[in-house]
Protein backbone atom coordinates (compact mmCIF):
# COMPACT_ATOMS: atom_id res chain seq x y z
CA UNK A 1 0.00 0.00 0.00
CA UNK A 2 1.28 3.77 -0.72
CA UNK A 3 -0.22 6.45 1.32
CA UNK A 4 0.05 9.82 -0.41
CA UNK A 5 1.04 11.87 2.59
CA UNK A 6 2.21 14.80 0.30
CA UNK A 7 -1.98 15.11 0.54
CA UNK A 8 -2.99 13.69 2.96
CA UNK A 9 -2.22 14.58 6.75
CA UNK A 10 0.07 12.10 8.71
CA UNK A 11 -1.38 13.41 12.19
CA UNK A 12 -4.91 12.79 10.91
CA UNK A 13 -4.07 9.25 10.38
CA UNK A 14 -4.43 6.98 13.93
CA UNK A 15 -3.47 3.70 11.96
CA UNK A 16 -2.70 2.85 8.79
CA UNK A 17 -5.62 0.58 7.27
CA UNK A 18 -4.75 -3.08 7.26
CA UNK A 19 -3.56 -4.55 3.41
CA UNK A 20 -5.63 -7.64 2.79
CA UNK A 21 -5.47 -7.76 -1.00
CA UNK A 22 -3.24 -6.11 -3.77
CA UNK A 23 -1.14 -2.93 -3.22
CA UNK A 24 -3.57 0.09 -3.18
CA UNK A 25 -2.36 3.45 -3.31
CA UNK A 26 -4.85 5.85 -0.71
CA UNK A 27 -4.41 9.65 -1.05
CA UNK A 28 -6.99 12.33 -0.07
CA UNK A 29 -7.00 15.92 -1.18
CA UNK A 30 -7.86 18.00 1.94
CA UNK A 31 -9.73 20.90 0.76
CA UNK A 32 -11.22 22.23 3.99
CA UNK A 33 -10.57 21.70 7.68
CA UNK A 34 -11.33 23.93 10.45
CA UNK A 35 -10.94 22.20 13.96
CA UNK A 36 -13.30 18.88 13.94
CA UNK A 37 -14.64 19.02 10.55
CA UNK A 38 -12.12 17.98 7.66
CA UNK A 39 -13.53 17.85 3.61
CA UNK A 40 -11.92 17.12 0.32
CA UNK A 41 -11.75 14.06 -1.87
CA UNK A 42 -10.04 11.00 -1.71
CA UNK A 43 -9.16 8.66 -3.67
CA UNK A 44 -7.94 4.31 -3.87
CA UNK A 45 -6.75 1.62 -6.23
CA UNK A 46 -7.34 -1.26 -6.91
CA UNK A 47 -7.04 -3.49 -3.53
CA UNK A 48 -8.71 -4.40 -0.31
CA UNK A 49 -7.89 -2.83 3.38
CA UNK A 50 -9.20 -3.17 6.76
CA UNK A 51 -9.62 0.23 8.30
CA UNK A 52 -11.02 1.52 11.79
CA UNK A 53 -12.37 5.10 11.34
CA UNK A 54 -11.66 7.53 13.70
CA UNK A 55 -13.76 10.11 12.55
CA UNK A 56 -17.72 9.45 11.39
CA UNK A 57 -17.75 10.57 7.59
CA UNK A 58 -20.17 11.18 5.11
CA UNK A 59 -19.34 10.17 1.09
CA UNK A 60 -20.41 10.48 -2.31
CA UNK A 61 -18.60 8.20 -4.58
CA UNK A 62 -17.25 9.92 -7.69
CA UNK A 63 -15.85 7.47 -10.20
CA UNK A 64 -15.53 4.29 -9.42
CA UNK A 65 -16.94 1.61 -6.84
CA UNK A 66 -16.40 0.11 -3.78
CA UNK A 67 -17.79 -2.68 -1.77
CA UNK A 68 -17.66 -1.95 2.40
CA UNK A 69 -18.74 -4.60 4.45
CA UNK A 70 -18.87 -3.55 8.08
CA UNK A 71 -17.71 -6.05 10.73
CA UNK A 72 -21.75 -7.24 11.10
CA UNK A 73 -20.80 -9.13 7.45
CA UNK A 74 -23.03 -6.52 6.05
CA UNK A 75 -21.87 -5.82 3.09
CA UNK A 76 -23.08 -2.76 0.02
CA UNK A 77 -21.36 -2.06 -3.37
CA UNK A 78 -21.26 1.49 -3.93
CA UNK A 79 -20.90 3.38 -7.52
CA UNK A 80 -21.15 6.61 -8.81
CA UNK A 81 -23.23 9.22 -7.60
CA UNK A 82 -24.23 6.94 -3.82
CA UNK A 83 -23.42 7.98 -0.76
CA UNK A 84 -23.05 6.34 2.38
CA UNK A 85 -22.26 6.90 6.04
CA UNK A 86 -19.43 5.40 8.40
CA UNK A 87 -19.67 6.09 12.25
CA UNK A 88 -16.15 6.74 14.11
CA UNK A 89 -14.90 3.43 15.75
CA UNK A 90 -16.39 1.66 12.93
CA UNK A 91 -13.89 -1.25 11.50
CA UNK A 92 -14.80 -2.16 7.93
CA UNK A 93 -13.30 -3.84 4.70
CA UNK A 94 -12.63 -1.60 1.62
CA UNK A 95 -12.68 -3.67 -1.82
CA UNK A 96 -11.63 -1.71 -4.71
CA UNK A 97 -11.81 -4.01 -7.61
CA UNK A 98 -12.01 -1.36 -10.25
CA UNK A 99 -8.70 0.76 -11.20
CA UNK A 100 -9.48 3.56 -8.91
CA UNK A 101 -12.48 4.72 -6.65
CA UNK A 102 -13.12 8.47 -6.25
CA UNK A 103 -15.12 9.92 -3.45
CA UNK A 104 -15.98 13.58 -1.87
CA UNK A 105 -16.00 13.21 1.68
CA UNK A 106 -17.14 15.08 4.99
CA UNK A 107 -15.79 14.19 8.04
CA UNK A 108 -16.40 14.81 11.67
CA UNK A 109 -13.78 14.25 14.88
CA UNK A 110 -15.62 14.75 18.30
Amino acid sequence: MTLDTHRTSVAQIDRLPAVLAGKPRLSTRISYRDKSVTAGIFEATRGKVEVTFPFTEYATILEGEVTITAESGQRHTYRKGDSYLVLGGQPVVWDVRCPRVRQSFFSLTV
